[in-house]
């Protein structure tokens, strides 16, 4: 696990991304995504993340990106302070959401 303070540069991936929000990183090693700060694209900055809600089947039912169904997938929510992640496992895409703006009704924009 590495210090609070380490920057690691590798890009966070749907697929490296484990069910129960354990991000593992090409060289084996392990992180807990709770204990993270991101750095968002588009210079959105960086946010510490608060949660990860394992599952998103409650919230939303397809995938925006390729429309599969989300109920039997790993899908999951990293939810940060103003922004919050849809990682899709089944396209392997991390879909960005700002925070204030979402509707439960519309998951189809993201950043």
């Amino acid at each position: 696990m590495p210090d609070n303070d380490e920057c690691i540069t590798e890009q966070l991936k749907a697929s490296s991304i484990s069910s129960q929000g354990l991000w593992t990183l090409s060289n084996g090693m392990t992180i807990d995504l709770r204990n993270v700060q991101l750095q968002l694209p588009s210079d959105y900055g960086r946010e510490g993340v608060s949660a990860v809600i394992c599952g998103t089947y409650n919230y939303i039912e397809n995938c925006p990106m390729c429309h599969k169904s989300l109920a039997d997938s790993d899908s999951l929510f990293i939810i940060m302070e103003k922004h919050f992640y849809l990682v899709g496992k089944c396209c392997d895409t991390m879909m960005l959401y700002d925070i204030e703006t979402t509707n439960k009704d519309v998951m189809n924009e993201w950043i």
